[in-house]
């Protein structure tokens, strides 16, 4: 993701991105947000559902992405702790990315060009 977006959700929702800027020997974070900028809305979306239920739920308060990718063509997403209700979540969305270009946001499917990845027409021969 580009830097721009990446900081956007940063600065939008902190807490879940508490771990962004740790050393590499203490989270996957460090790394960033390890996918194309296609991705962007699915992820604010997301975001904004943790933070919903962060509301309701005690506990989940503490909920901090760990590591942010692309796994086998789907938005792959890692938490520090386990609740069925955020992984409810993450899974509702691993869902929808593959139907969505991870490079450019519009209507997309797997391919398998060189390996699996989410692709609209326009970008359906390019990996990252």
């Amino acid at each position: 993701m580009t830097p721009e977006h990446e900081n956007q959700l940063i600065i939008k929702y902190p807490e879940l991105f508490a771990q962004h800027g740790w050393p590499t020997t203490a989270t996957c974070m460090s790394w960033g947000i390890e996918t194309g900028d296609g991705w962007f809305d699915i992820l604010d979306n997301l975001c904004a559902s943790l933070e919903q239920l962060k509301q309701k739920k005690p506990g989940i308060q503490e909920l901090q992405f760990t590591q942010i990718k692309e796994k086998y063509g789907a938005l792959t997403i890692y938490t520090n702790y386990w609740w069925k209700e955020v992984e409810s979540l993450i899974n509702s969305v691993a869902e929808q990315s593959l139907a969505v270009c991870e490079l450019c946001g519009l209507p997309g499917r797997i391919n398998n060009v060189s390996w699996s990845s989410a692709r609209c027409e326009k970008h359906d021969d390019q990996t990252r």
